[in-house]
């Protein structure tokens, strides 16, 4: 009446509270739905609220549980504008009249009620623009087993631009399921309409797939537009409970991204991320291959070929490996991937390069704590298996970027924490290694800038990759490989692994740019002292720096500055 007669831009929608309360929901439903059928843009002008000042708290009236929050969701999730009373958040039940100049009640605030409100609500308001218009609200009947509309049942969807949300709140006691297919009528020019789901959420192609994550879960979820334009959106919830859908997106399936045996596969059910659950079902049959070549048995037999000086076998065992893995990701991707020119040879140069390199760090005795700093000494074989599996992974790493399939590097591409893992654990030679932070560290080795040729200013060389790594917003696996933790707006990390970071980046630089073998001149020890020395001087600033990210890159800067 105050919006349709007397034309007031805002009103308190008193119904809401009270006949949610109540659990009236048949008739708000039907209010709604009379809106709608004279004129939607009224759903704006209402002002949605819990309790006011003249009423009770919204704690007294709807408790601090499921049936509060779900309400709460609503209210923040449909049109028009949401409105908390004084302690509502907090918890009160002091009834704060307009004349109360403070508060009587000695309360404090109910501090899981303010972190669920952190967790569910807050987020939600952030998108306020996504829900408060009406030109794409829908209103949706849901429909039971047995065919019936269940009113207790409050299912909408709303769009701005290319975002979508899908929210169901069941204001209910009783477990409830069923499908939303179909809108309440809506007046527009043309009369009365109503909007299918699929329709409403503006996605047309039955050949496409639409993944969307639940707000309260965080799990993420699949369908096909198929389905949701035959059948619509399927609905299960408890009693009081809901479903805030966000992030819709809409996908097709590939080999690579098998969508469609993944929705097969889940049946409804939701998961952490749907690109990677469909990532792993295809490369499944790669990580069974890169782990199986990357374990102790293989890696043993790998370097026997280099203490046999038996460089054929090795470089036909290494090729076979590369080449299947182009062959089988080729397929993945549908466009040929081959190995690049002398890739392989060089891969077995590095590997030869290993056995030199441990001779040359373990003799001298300045540069004897060197294989200590990697987390190794010269009595295991553990360096040897490391260069091994640096050297497979950056083999892998640079087929990807020389065919510019490479984003995130090839762990994070490959999803390869999965099936690595476990073979690092498996590897008695890393025994004294953080194996559980392993491909942390490879990842790293893989980021850093690795020289082609021998490096005449070690200190800049390190200074510039740390620098870049621990920078701010830098490399996150370097964060969680160091332990990175944040405190007072600063970031802090492990001392032990920054010494086990800066020294592994050094000896992949020697490898990659000394450019010898082990038939040929090992680095002398002038070399050697060089990069014990400059490690020394890199450990001493991180130290110095009080091993906090901020002010050791900032010293790193001043080392780049002076040395060029």
């Amino acid at each position: 009446y105050f919006v349709r007669t007397l034309g007031m831009h805002r009103v308190y929608n008193s119904a809401f509270m009270h006949m949610l309360k109540k659990e009236d929901n048949a008739d708000y439903r039907y209010l709604i739905k009379n809106t709608l059928e004279f004129d939607a843009g009224i759903l704006k002008r209402y002002v949605n609220f819990m309790n006011n000042p003249d009423e009770d708290t919204a704690i007294a009236q709807f408790g601090n549980g499921d049936k509060y929050f779900g309400v709460c969701a609503m209210m923040v999730t449909m049109p028009g504008l949401p409105m908390f009373g004084h302690g509502q958040v907090e918890g009160f039940s002091e009834k704060y009249g307009m004349e109360y100049a403070k508060a009587y009640y000695d309360e404090h605030p109910d501090e899981e009620l303010v972190k669920r409100h952190e967790r569910e609500i807050f987020p939600i308001l952030k998108k306020r623009a996504l829900f408060a218009g009406v030109e794409n609200f829908f209103l949706y009947d849901v429909y039971t087993p047995d065919g019936h509309v269940n009113e207790n049942v409050f299912c909408y969807s709303n769009r701005l631009g290319d975002e979508r949300a899908f929210v169901a709140y069941n204001n209910a006691w009783e477990h409830t399921s069923g499908y939303a297919k179909m809108s309440v009528g809506f007046k527009t020019a043309n009369g009365i309409e109503q909007r299918s789901l699929s329709e409403g959420l503006g996605f047309n192609d039955d050949r496409a797939f639409v993944i969307f994550r639940d707000h309260v879960s965080n799990l993420e979820f699949i369908r096909s537009v198929g389905d949701l334009r035959e059948k619509g959106m399927q609905v299960l919830l408890g009693g009081y409970q809901f479903n805030i859908f966000l992030d819709f997106r809409e996908v097709r399936p590939s080999k690579l991204l098998p969508y469609d045996r993944l929705c097969t596969e889940l049946d409804g059910a939701g998961a952490p991320s749907i690109r990677r659950a469909a990532l792993e079902m295809s490369l499944a049959p790669l990580h069974e291959h890169i782990a199986g070549f990357c374990s102790e048995k293989n890696l043993d037999a790998l370097y026997e070929n280099v203490l046999e000086e038996n460089p054929e076998t090795l470089n036909e065992s290494l090729s076979e490996f590369l080449t299947t893995f182009a062959e089988e990701y080729g397929k993945l991707v549908e466009q040929p991937v081959t190995v690049p020119e002398g890739l392989t040879q060089r891969a077995c140069d590095l590997i030869e390069t290993a056995g030199a390199f441990t001779k040359a760090v373990s003799e001298p005795a300045s540069t004897s704590e060197l294989l200590d700093d990697l987390g190794l000494n010269e009595e295991t074989s553990g360096f040897d298996h490391m260069i091994l599996l640096y050297t497979l992974l950056h083999s892998l790493d640079t087929i990807l970027e020389t065919h510019e399939l490479r984003h995130d590097g090839i762990i994070d591409d490959l999803l390869l924490d999965g099936p690595l893992s476990p073979a690092f654990r498996e590897n008695k030679t890393l025994a004294d290694m953080p194996v559980d932070r392993l491909t942390d560290l490879f990842c790293s080795l893989l980021q850093a800038d690795m020289p082609v040729t021998n490096i005449t200013a070690p200190e800049k060389f390190l200074a510039k990759n740390l620098g870049t790594l621990l920078e701010e917003n830098g490399y996150t696996r370097t964060e969680s490989f160091l332990g990175v933790r944040k405190q007072h707006a600063k970031r802090w990390f492990s001392a032990s692994r920054f010494t086990l970071l800066s020294s592994w980046i050094a000896a992949a630089a020697i490898l990659n740019g000394a450019g010898y073998s082990r038939k040929e001149a090992p680095l002398t020890d002038p070399e050697l002292e060089s990069w014990t020395e400059t490690l020394e001087t890199i450990n001493d600033e991180a130290f110095i720096s009080g091993y906090e990210c901020g002010t050791f890159v900032k010293a790193m800067g001043r080392f780049v500055i002076r040395d060029s």
